[in-house]
């Protein structure tokens, strides 16, 4: 957050809570919600891989015990479904990335 902002906030005379919710929260959000993007990425990677190596039960542990019997229809099904979830969540935090950020819009991708 730049210290200037909370200082100019400060010399305004707002209190320690108008400058934490309205300055620093503000400020600071973009970059915790963009954070979690990215964490999120990882953490349904972990999710599955945990399930494949050492679940009884999830989606992971269902596409092992598909292979295993060489049920490759639903492998795949099961693939697209962690896919599909991935990118539901992606979208939802992009979303939400988008909303808290109005006035800094992420910039356009270039081919």
């Amino acid at each position: 957050v730049d210290a200037n902002l909370v200082h100019a906030a400060r010399s305004l005379g707002a209190p320690r809570r108008l400058v934490i919710s309205h300055v620093i929260l503000p400020a600071a959000l973009p970059a915790v919600v963009s954070g979690a993007r990215l964490s999120m990425g990882v953490a349904w990677m972990a999710l599955v891989a945990g399930e494949i190596v050492g679940g009884d039960a999830g989606i992971g542990w269902r596409i092992l015990w598909y292979q295993e019997f060489f049920q490759m229809d639903r492998v795949m099904a099961a693939i697209l479904v962690v896919g599909v979830l991935g990118l539901a969540a992606d979208t939802a935090l992009r979303l939400l990335q988008q909303r808290a950020s109005r006035w800094n819009p992420a910039p356009e991708a270039t081919p």
